[in-house]
């Protein structure tokens, strides 16, 4: 009988562990032909970005048809792991619309630095957290506006940090451009090409926009920002403390300014007003905030702010809106809403003041709002009925999150 040149020399008791040993790696061992063959074949994804920098990234699924939406399941893995905001609560994907969030890091742990919080607002219910964005690591600590540029571009913008355009479907850095000062809005136009155009208003230093930077938003375009002064080149009054998008004109910005319009369209590339004025009157609103899209077969136009009128000066938000052939200006200006009571009918407790708003895609007349009480700031639906449904609390994001501004990201801003 021949004997096996392993075995040769071994105590049999041995040899039996080390070929149970041998049979236990012939089964572990990895097949590593062909590995990463699996990844998507749209390019989404590549070899590269496996390893540190994609678990970093945060990276949803790839955009499919042009839809901005996660699509469900990778075929990279499994979703990397953000150590600070909550897992995702979406079942199936992130479905537009979405809702952004600038979320700054305060000091303290766990020093997670800034992020974009999205929700999906595909439903009527309560909206599903998805993943959410920091750039790779390049957004800002304290982002203080957000925005959405169709068809997949978020535009962050931070205090002293850069501006960050980023690809809505990977969390991957588009370009960034240096930033100083403190921006009001981030909004999105076109230029009179056609080109996608992000626009930032800039504060001075009495809070109020004193230049408008508009940029073009292609990733290979050159990025250097279009300066317009206020009260110079774009002609606006000194009061303007907001500006967002016109629904009713790619090419248009939509002002409002505290002494005078509640909401003027103006081109800025060609100084051209829309006239009469989109809203004009307000008497006894002091209005903070403004933010509108096409939304639902609407023209909406939402404004945070407080009734001057009455003697407690309570925070209200406002919703215009208007079908696609009712888009001209000299609109009245609307009736106001606030939190008194839940959707349930009980008392809402102590009153909100609210930061921003946008319009709510499932409500003609809703709208989304950043309200703070007691210090802590929170996410609410607000009906005209002054009926609210808390939606998130920053502190659920994570323990030094602070919410500093909201916007709202959908196909197009525009009437198709």
């Amino acid at each position: 009988m021949s004997t096996s040149p392993i075995a040769a020399g071994c105590p049999k008791s041995t040899f039996v562990r080390f070929c149970f040993a041998l049979l236990l790696l012939a089964a572990c061992l990895p097949d590593t032909e062909g590995f990463g063959d699996e990844l998507p074949a749209d390019g989404a994804v590549t070899s590269e970005d496996l390893g540190a920098e994609r678990d970093a990234a945060r990276v949803d699924a790839a955009l499919v048809d042009g839809a901005v939406t996660d699509g469900g399941a990778r075929d990279a893995g499994p979703e990397p792991v953000d150590p600070c905001l909550p897992e995702p609560t979406c079942a199936s994907g992130c479905e537009m619309p979405w809702l952004l969030a600038a979320v700054e890091d305060l000091p303290g742990a766990p020093n997670c630095g800034g992020r974009i919080a999205r929700w999906s607002l595909a439903t009527d219910d309560e909206p599903c957290l998805c993943t959410g964005y920091d750039a790779a690591g390049q957004l800002s600590t304290n982002p203080l506006a957000v925005g959405f540029v169709p068809p997949s571009t978020i535009v962050a913008v931070g205090n002293g940090g850069d501006v960050v355009a980023i690809d809505a479907a990977t969390d991957r850095p588009l370009w960034t451009v240096p930033f100083e000062g403190l921006p009001s809005d981030v909004f999105a136009l076109e230029d009179l090409e056609g080109n996608p155009t992000v626009g930032i208003g800039v504060l001075s230093g009495t809070d109020m926009v004193n230049t408008v930077w508009l940029i073009d938003a292609r990733a290979e375009a050159d990025h250097t920002p279009i300066v317009r002064r206020v009260g110079d080149d774009l002609g606006l009054g000194l009061s303007v403390v907001s500006i967002t998008q016109s629904s009713t004109d790619r090419r248009r910005l939509r002002a409002l300014d505290q002494a005078d319009e509640a909401a003027l369209d103006l081109n800025p590339w060609t100084g051209a007003y829309g006239d009469p004025p989109y809203v004009l009157g307000r008497d006894g609103r002091f209005l903070s905030t403004v933010q509108s899209s096409f939304v639902g077969g609407f023209h909406r136009t939402v404004w945070s702010g407080i009734r001057t009128d009455q003697a407690d000066r309570p925070s209200y938000v406002w919703s215009l809106y208007r079908g696609p052939a009712d888009a001209t200006g000299g609109h009245a200006f609307p009736v106001g809403a606030r939190c008194l009571t839940t959707d349930e009918g009980a008392d809402y407790g102590m009153p909100c003041t609210f930061l921003d708003a946008v319009p709510d895609p499932h409500t003609f007349n809703g709208v989304i709002a950043l309200c703070e009480r007691a210090g802590s700031r929170r996410i609410t639906r607000v009906r005209v009925t002054d009926q609210c449904l808390d939606y998130a609390e920053q502190s659920d994001l994570f323990g030094t999150a602070r919410i500093a501004r909201i916007a709202l990201a959908v196909p197009t801003h525009w009437n198709p």
